[in-house]
């Protein structure tokens, strides 16, 4: 099950893009991204979709959705692994904090 839901069975899709917090994060950010399960059904598709934007005046996308990536993946490890609560607060703050200057 996701550590952050446990809700849904845990896959780097739901994880990364569909969960309620990542979507959250996608679309607050400066570029209004909407991972949806209709358009970017993998995360392959998604990195195509992230890279694609990379190369237009878009360029810092590809920063803030590697910044993203680990941020949520580093909450995920400190749940599962050190069986605690995620600190979703955190990882809203530390994605700020780390994007800052982007867009």
């Amino acid at each position: 099950m996701c550590p952050f839901c446990n809700r849904h069975p845990e896959s780097t899709e739901h994880l990364f893009l569909y969960y309620d917090v990542a979507q959250h994060i996608w679309f607050s950010s400066a570029w209004n991204l909407r991972p949806s399960p209709d358009y970017t059904p993998t995360m392959v598709d998604w990195f195509r979709f992230i890279w694609d934007l990379n190369a237009s005046p878009y360029s810092e996308v590809l920063g803030f959705s590697s910044v993203t990536l680990e941020a949520i993946w580093k909450t995920r490890n400190e749940a599962v692994h050190n069986n605690s609560s995620p600190s979703l607060h955190r990882l809203i703050l530390t994605i700020a904090s780390s994007t800052s200057n982007f867009g």
